[in-house]
């Protein structure tokens, strides 16, 4: 049986991407598929998700077999692809603004042997397409987990500031500056924990502002979405497959004076009570909704049991 081998980065903080990778391989070998995560380390494993995933170790030297399929993240050193003869090569795609990060030459993905990708959007599939060449791209969606879900609420406002800490700062600020009189909510800033705590901080807090920049989807939005809070800020491109107006207040990507604006109207309509927050809140569950693990699954497996058979 040819092994499935998903190439992870070793991370000292929590990373969506190699969770995803974790939760692909546990789907993989639920189906009755060799698949492996492989870390750069020996004893390495991702600490801030809880998975049965068996994990593989890339140094002193894994041993690759011909039949081998070896999946690696867009942001790989892929000028280095293992050269085994029979060697089957997948780029896994969850970040567009990374495709260049591991090659010495951006026009290298023209001569790279890979065709196919799996993408975690909408926005990744037409990328892999119509930039980087990869014919045999498909959709392999992300999913939110059951984790994630409305819990009783205090009026707080939640942000996960790691990808744009300047500017969460900034916002912070200016909306204290703005409104004198909602200087009394607390700022919570999630960072650095388990999927678990995030999943129960955001399911508490009754607002969440959206700090998406140059993502490839925005899991966090999404997560926030299902966790019942009422959402505003930037969706960061990938988010657009899900920000909507009406389940959100979204601003302009890093529109900062009409996110400041528009976290003080979100506050103020819960204060109120004002029927438009619930609505946008319903909204956003319903469409976090159609993320589900279950779809993952079934779409996942359909792609390797396809690729598979081709081979």
């Amino acid at each position: 049986m040819a092994r499935i081998l998903y190439l992870a980065h070793d991370t000292p903080t929590p990373s969506g991407g190699v969770r995803t990778i974790y939760r692909h391989v546990s789907i993989l070998r639920k189906h009755g598929l060799d698949a492996f995560v492989v870390h750069a380390e020996p004893g390495y494993r991702y600490p801030f998700a809880t998975s049965d995933a068996p994990v593989l170790a890339q140094r002193p030297g894994l041993a690759l077999r011909r039949d081998d399929v070896l999946v690696v993240p867009e942001n790989f050193p892929l000028e280095n692809l293992p050269q085994v003869p029979g060697l089957r090569c997948v780029v896994f795609l969850q970040s567009w603004s990374l495709a260049f990060q591991g090659l010495s030459d951006p026009l290298a993905w023209e001569r790279l042997p890979v065709r196919r990708a799996l993408c975690a959007s909408e926005l990744l599939l037409e990328f892999a397409t119509d930039f980087l060449g990869l014919s045999e791209a498909r959709l392999a969606p992300d999913a939110v987990d059951p984790l994630f879900h409305p819990r009783p609420k205090k009026l707080r406002i939640a942000c996960m500031p790691r990808r744009m800490p300047e500017v969460a700062a900034l916002i912070r600020d200016l909306f204290r500056l703005r409104h004198p009189l909602l200087r009394h909510v607390p700022w919570l800033e999630i960072d650095g924990v388990s999927e678990e705590e995030a999943a129960a901080l955001l399911g508490e807090s009754a607002l969440f502002l959206c700090l998406g920049r140059l993502e490839g989807l925005g899991l966090p939005g999404l997560e926030a979405l299902a966790s019942g809070c009422l959402v505003t800020g930037f969706h960061g491109l990938g988010g657009r497959e899900y920000a909507r107006p009406d389940n959100g207040l979204w601003c302009g990507q890093e529109d900062v004076p009409d996110c400041v604006r528009k976290l003080g109207e979100a506050v103020d309509m819960l204060q109120r009570d004002d029927p438009r927050a619930g609505a946008m809140i319903e909204a956003g569950i319903r469409t976090a909704a159609a993320y589900t693990p279950e779809r993952q699954e079934r779409e996942l497996a359909a792609i390797w049991d396809s690729w598979l058979r081709e081979n």
